[in-house]
C-alpha cells in the first residue's frame, strides 16, 4: 500500500506502555432485557460457501466473498421508504473520535445478534432489533503505537463459527471470544509489531479443512515485512500452517526476485480478507507490492500483485496470477476478490473477480488461475530509465473489455484540481505527466495515471443481475520520485522501505467516487454512477434482491449519507438522513423476525481527508418496522 496508507510511530514510551497492556483483553457489561445469543454453528463448508438467506455469517456476507443476500422485502419499488431503526455511538470513554477514529468495518449479524469491532479493536455483541449492547471486549491497544493504514486502530471485520467470535488485532494478537459472554477463550500472537508487521484484514472461519481453522493475512511489506498467510486452529488457536508469500531460497519461483536484500525487505502483504471455495479446498487471498518500489533487480517479483490459491488443509500454493509484473507504483491488490459463478455461452464458469487500482478488472478460473477474458501480455512503451528504476517488465497483463477509471494522468487535470499550475514538482523540476505502467525517474517527479482506484473498499456480485459491483475512487494523482540506492538508507521496521524505492507527493486530492456495474460475460461496463457528494468512493458495496422489482445495491458517501441504487440501472432511489460520520464502511444486509435490516458503522476513513470521523452504528428498515427510542 501507499505511503500515505501506511505510518509507524514506536515511541519507546509508547512500547513500553502498551507491552503491559497487550494480552488484557477484557469483556464487560450484559444488559437485562436484550436477546438471548445463540452462539454459531461449527459451520460447514456448504453453509459458508451458501448464498445468505437471512443470517449474514460472514464479514462479507459468505466465504465467498460476494456480499449478496437473496432477501427482497426491501426492493427498487420500497427502498426510498426506509428509516433509520436505531443509532447507537461507539465511541471511546473521554473521546468522541472526530480526529481519532476510522472506521471501514463490515460487521456480522447471526440469530439477531450482531457482531461489530469498532475503534481502538474493541469488540461489540449487539442485539440487532434494538442497538443494545450485550457484550463489550476491550482491547486495550493503545492508539499511534502501531503500524497502521493511517486510520486509527481497527480491524475491518471479524469472524465467527464454532461458538466464537474471531479478531484479528492491529498488534498481531489474534483472539477468539466466547460468543456468549465475551470472554476470551484464547489468544496466540502471530508477529511482533515491533519488526513492521500488522493486521487489518478480517480473519476468516473456514469449516471445510480437516479440523476448523481461522486464516489471517500478515501486512506490512513497506516496513520489511514478508507478507504470510497463516492458518490457526478454530478451537485452540494453535498455529497450522504458514505460507510465505515472497518466496526464499528453495522456494519455487525464488529466481523471480534478484538478490536477498530484495527479499530482506519484504512485500507481497496481505491486507486482504481471505475467501474460500470450500468444494475445492481452496483459499485465495491478494496481496501487495514489492518492496523497495525500485532499486530491485529485474524480475517479475513473485508472488507481489498477485491472487494466489493455496490449500486450506496445508497451505501450499496451488495457483497464482500476477497482475502488475515487477511492480513499482504501489499497484499492489488491496481489494479482496469475489469468487461467483455465472454462465457464458451456456457453460457455468467457477469465476474470481480482482478489481485493481489500475482500474482494471481481471477475471479468472479460480480452478486453474487462468483468465476467462482474454488477457494478454502487452508490450509496453518502452521510456528512458535510469538506474534507481531498471528491470520493469517488457509487458504487462492487459484484460480486454473496459477498464473502470482511465489510465492516464493529464497537466489539465492536474492543475483544475489545485496542482502547481507551473507543473513542477516539490523538487522544481518539470512533472513528467504519465500513463499506468510509466517508469519512475530520479531526476523529476512522475504522475503516472490516476493511483488507488479500487482501493480496500470491497466489491458485490448479485446472481440475478449478473453483475459485479466496483466502489472506486477517480482522479487522485499522486506524484513519485524514484531515489537513487546510495541515498535511500533504508532501515528496515523503523522507516518505510517506501523511502528505498521513492517519495512520493500528494499535492493534489481532486477525487471523486464511482460505482461501476460490470458485465463479466465480457467485462464491459453496464452503468456507472457517480456518488453524488463529489467524494472518493471508500465504503464498498452490498447488494440483495431476487426478484425483478429487487436488484438493490447500497453505497455510503464521505458527506455521511447511505444511499440506496437500482442495481440494474444505477439510479440513486434512496438517501439516507445526515450521518454523524462519513458513511465509509462496507453495509451488511440481514433479516431478523422475517424483516429485512440494512446496518452499517459509519466513521470515516484515513482516504477521505476531512471526512467527518466517528464510530456511529445505524441500522435501517421499511416502515413496518418501528423506530426504537435510545
Amino acid at each position: 500500500m501507499g505511503l500515505m496508507r501506511a505510518r509507524i510511530a514506536l515511541s519507546a514510551a509508547a512500547i513500553a506502555l502498551t507491552i503491559g497492556l497487550l494480552a488484557i483483553g477484557q469483556a464487560s457489561g450484559s444488559r437485562s432485557g436484550v436477546a438471548a445469543i445463540v452462539p454459531p454453528a461449527a459451520f460447514t463448508g456448504d453453509q459458508l460457501d451458501a448464498i445468505p438467506n437471512g443470517d449474514w455469517i460472514d464479514a462479507f456476507g459468505n466465504d465467498f466473498g460476494e456480499r449478496y443476500s437473496q432477501l427482497n422485502e426491501i426492493t427498487t419499488a420500497n427502498v426510498s421508504g426506509l428509516h433509520t431503526i436505531w443509532h447507537l455511538n461507539l465511541a471511546p470513554v473521554g473521546g468522541n473520535c472526530v480526529t481519532a477514529c476510522s472506521q471501514s468495518a463490515s460487521g456480522i449479524e447471526y440469530k439477531g445478534i450482531l457482531y461489530y469491532p469498532a475503534y481502538n479493536d474493541n469488540v461489540y455483541a449487539i442485539d440487532a432489533k434494538t442497538g443494545q449492547i450485550i457484550w463489550q471486549y476491550t482491547a486495550n491497544l493503545v492508539p499511534g503505537t502501531y503500524v497502521d493504514d493511517g486510520g486509527g486502530v481497527t480491524t475491518r471485520g471479524l469472524a465467527i463459527g464454532g461458538g466464537m467470535v474471531y479478531l484479528a488485532r492491529l498488534d498481531n494478537v489474534d483472539v477468539a471470544l466466547n460468543a456468549k459472554t465475551g470472554a476470551v477463550v484464547w489468544q496466540t500472537t502471530l508477529d511482533s509489531y515491533t519488526n513492521g508487521a500488522f493486521q487489518t484484514g478480517a480473519p476468516t472461519y473456514v469449516g471445510a479443512s480437516k479440523v476448523p481453522e481461522v486464516i489471517v493475512g500478515m501486512a506490512g511489506g513497506e516496513i520489511g515485512v514478508r507478507g504470510y498467510v497463516e492458518a490457526l486452529n478454530a478451537k485452540t488457536g494453535a498455529k497450522l500452517w504458514k505460507t510465505y508469500m515472497v518466496p526464499g531460497p528453495g522456494d519455487a519461483n525464488y529466481s523471480t526476485w534478484g538478490t536477498d536484500f530484495d527479499i530482506a525487505h519484504g512485500g507481497a502483504s496481505v491486507w486482504t480478507k481471505p475467501v474460500v471455495d470450500s468444494k475445492l479446498g481452496l483459499v485465495y487471498i491478494a496481496t501487495g507490492n514489492a518492496s523497495p518500489y525500485v532499486n530491485r533487480a529485474p524480475g517479475d517479483d513473485l508472488y507481489t500483485a498477485s491472487d494466489v490459491a493455496l490449500d486450506i488443509n496445508t497451505g501450499k500454493i496451488v495457483w497464482y496470477y500476477q497482475t502488475v509484473h515487477h511492480d513499482e507504483w504501489d499497484d499492489d491488490l488491496a481489494t479482496t476478490p469475489i469468487l461467483f459463478n455465472f454462465y457464458k455461452n451456456g457453460k457455468l464458469e467457477l469465476g474470481l473477480d480482482q478489481p485493481t487500482k489500475m482500474g482494471y478488472n481481471f477475471i479468472l478460473d479460480r480452478r486453474t488461475g487462468q483468465p476467462l477474458i482474454p488477457t494478454p501480455e502487452v508490450p509496453q512503451q518502452q521510456y528512458p530509465q535510469d538506474n534507481a528504476s531498471v528491470g520493469n517488465s517488457l509487458t504487462q497483463p492487459i484484460p480486454a473489455g473496459q477498464p473502470f477509471s482511465q489510465q492516464c494522468a493529464t497537466a489539465g487535470e492536474w492543475v483544475a484540481n489545485g496542482g502547481n499550475p507551473n507543473l513542477l514538482g516539490p523538487d522544481g523540476n518539470p512533472i513528467t505527466f504519465g500513463c499506468v505502467y510509466t517508469p519512475l525517474s530520479s531526476t523529476n517527479y512522475t504522475a503516472p495515471g490516476f493511483h488507488d482506484v479500487a482501493d480496500w473498499p470491497p466489491t458485490s456480485y448479485n446472481p440475478k443481475t449478473g453483475l459485479v459491483y466496483v466502489c472506486s475512487t477517480n482522479n487522485r494523482i499522486d506524484l513519485y520520485k524514484a531515489t537513487a540506492l546510495a541515498n535511500a538508507n533504508p532501515v528496515v521496521a523503523k522507516s518505510y522501505t517506501e523511502v528505498s524505492g521513492s517519495l512520493a507527493g500528494d499535492w493534489v486530492i481532486g477525487k471523486w467516487g464511482v460505482v461501476t456495474a460490470i458485465n463479466p460475460q465480457n467485462n464491459k461496463i453496464r452503468w456507472q454512477l457517480n456518488l453524488p457528494d463529489g467524494n472518493g468512493c471508500y465504503s464498498g458495496t452490498a447488494t440483495a434482491g431476487t426478484t425483478a422489482k429487487g436488484g438493490v445495491v447500497f453505497v455510503g458517501e464521505a458527506s455521511g449519507h447511505l444511499l440506496g441504487v437500482n442495481a440494474r440501472t444505477g439510479a440513486v432511489l434512496w438517501t439516507s438522513p445526515q450521518l454523524a460520520a462519513a458513511a465509509e464502511s462496507p453495509p451488511i444486509i440481514y433479516s431478523v423476525n422475517g424483516h429485512e435490516y440494512v446496518t452499517f458503522i459509519a466513521g470515516g476513513t484515513s482516504a477521505s481527508r476531512g471526512s467527518q470521523k466517528g464510530a456511529d452504528i445505524y441500522t435501517f428498515a421499511l416502515p413496518n418496522v418501528a423506530t426504537i427510542s435510545q
